[in-house]
């Protein structure tokens, strides 16, 4: 996973991000009642950054992919319980499948909500908002930052 780099998002991240949703999704396009509908909510992919936190994944400094984290009792969208915890959006870059990427980003996530956890009953008035708290070292392993 050296080849891997996961990172906070940044706003110059926004056109990236929204090509790499459509490109992900590109392969389903058939499988879509109304694909120009989805094209369009992809193309906004970025929006999400507004409520929910986004994390990167660069494979050998190339954008490769990314994820949206939704705490518990952050604004999302309707249809999900608004105190759960959601993760929305995993893409990931066609080019760069099978090169450990979703791996990457799942084990940030994970990370996270473990720093989250150990540290809510701490300071239970924290922003949800933590990002670059917890990040995974290059055994796999979980470290605070």
């Amino acid at each position: 996973m050296t080849d891997i780099r996961i990172r906070d998002y940044e706003a110059s991240d926004a056109d990236k991000l929204n090509r790499t949703a459509i490109a992900a999704f590109g392969q389903f396009r058939d499988h879509y009642q109304d694909w120009p509908a989805m094209l369009a909510g992809l193309s906004k992919t970025s929006d999400l950054s507004a409520s929910g936190e986004v994390i990167i994944a660069e494979f050998q400094h190339a954008f490769a992919g990314a994820v949206v984290y939704f705490g518990p009792d952050r604004p999302k969208a309707p249809f999900f319980d608004q105190s759960w915890p959601i993760i929305r959006m995993l893409v990931v870059d066609p080019a760069f499948r099978g090169k450990g990427i979703r791996t990457g980003l799942d084990r940030r996530m994970h990370c996270q909500g473990e720093t989250r956890s150990r540290t809510a009953d701490r300071t239970p008035h924290q922003p949800d908002h933590v990002g670059g708290l917890a990040d995974v070292s290059q055994d796999g392993l979980c470290q605070s930052l």
